[in-house]
């Protein structure tokens, strides 16, 4: 998946401003002209009960996130957070949390 709008409600709403693959974003610390969202959609992956979803952060330092959300009802919990590299497809994205090479960061990074 690859634009935002097909998200699941409750996820657009725990990012609270998410740019579609392409699209501009605050890439940087330097604000100049319009409010743009901090995070892009790189790519993501919905089932009946989660949410995978790779993306870039801006700020500070540009960097790439993956964050799992589960989901209930209409709330989406994140339970799996990590720094990781922008994703070429959904396949890639599975096989590298799969792996074990990622840490779990949820509550030691922003996401």
């Amino acid at each position: 998946m690859d634009e935002v709008k097909r998200l699941p409600q409750a996820e657009k709403n725990k990012f609270g401003g998410l740019a579609d693959p392409g699209d501009s974003f605050q890439s940087t610390d330097v604000i100049r002209g319009k409010h743009l969202p901090i995070r892009r959609l790189v790519l993501a992956g919905v089932s009946e009960k989660y949410c995978i979803v790779n993306y870039e952060r801006g700020g500070i330092g540009l960097s790439f996130l993956v964050a799992v959300f589960e989901l209930s009802k209409d709330q989406a919990n994140i339970i799996w957070l990590s720094d990781t590299r922008r994703m070429a497809e959904l396949q890639e994205l599975k096989t590298t949390l799969e792996s074990g090479k990622l840490i779990n960061d949820v509550g030691r990074i922003a996401w």
